[in-house]
Formats: C-alpha cells, sequence, structure tokens
C-alpha cells in the first residue's frame, strides 16, 4: 500500500513540478525503466531510493509516504517544527499512516479531541 501512496505523491509533485519523468531519472540516477516502473506502482523502491525521489524532488519524504487531502499552506505548517510551539500543555502533534479500520477509529478520537482541544484554547486567550 506505502508504494501506492508514494508513487501517487511522487506523480502529483512531478505535475506541480512540471516535472518530466526523464528529468526525475537524470536528478536521481535511477534508470528510466525503474522510474516508470516506479510511478506506476510496479516496483518496490528501496527507502535509499525514496530518499533519492523526495531530495530530487525537494520535499520531505515523508509528505510522499503520506495519504492526504491537504492543501499546500496546511501541509507546509505540519511540516514545520513550529506546529508543537502552538500546542497547550499536554498535547503532542504526531503523523502516521494507517489501514482504513483503524484510521476510522483515529478519525473519531481526532474530532472529539479537536473539540477538546478548541475548548482549551478557548479558555486561554
Amino acid at each position: 500500500m506505502y508504494n501506492e501512496i508514494f508513487f501517487t505523491n511522487v506523480l502529483k509533485v512531478m505535475k506541480q513540478k512540471k516535472m518530466k519523468k526523464t528529468d526525475l531519472s537524470e536528478m536521481t540516477g535511477i534508470s528510466m525503466s525503474f522510474i516508470s516502473h516506479l510511478t506506476t506502482g510496479k516496483s518496490n523502491p528501496s527507502l535509499k531510493t525514496m530518499e533519492a525521489v523526495a531530495v530530487a524532488l525537494d520535499v520531505p519524504l515523508s509528505y510522499l509516504l503520506e495519504s492526504h487531502d491537504l492543501k499546500k499552506h496546511d501541509l507546509n505548517l505540519l511540516n514545520s517544527n513550529n506546529i508543537n510551539m502552538n500546542l497547550p500543555d499536554g498535547y503532542e502533534f504526531v503523523s502516521v499512516v494507517l489501514s482504513k479500520s483503524r484510521a476510522f477509529q483515529v478519525k473519531q478520537w481526532a474530532e472529539e479531541t479537536q473539540k477538546k482541544f478548541k475548548n482549551a484554547m478557548n479558555y486561554l486567550l
């Protein structure tokens, strides 16, 4: 499943940067054949390969491994180190990739936690 998320995000970033597969191949030193397999989900890239692709695309590797529907501004905020500075004591930010059933449970918990967080922030303000 991670390779599906990975190649989808790679294609998304390549499109945003108007890059071709040949550009990615040249920038990473990875063969065009493997890049083609990588961007269609037919390969099982190593961590070293994924890192090389992330560097070539100038994005954090974690971005290429996350399944998300967030806007670029929100992603930049999440990828910054400043997010924890805005959290009240006792709260911590984490990012994970989960199975759909586990993600459903976490989303329910997150909704409850966000309500508590908003109440705590309103109290602090």
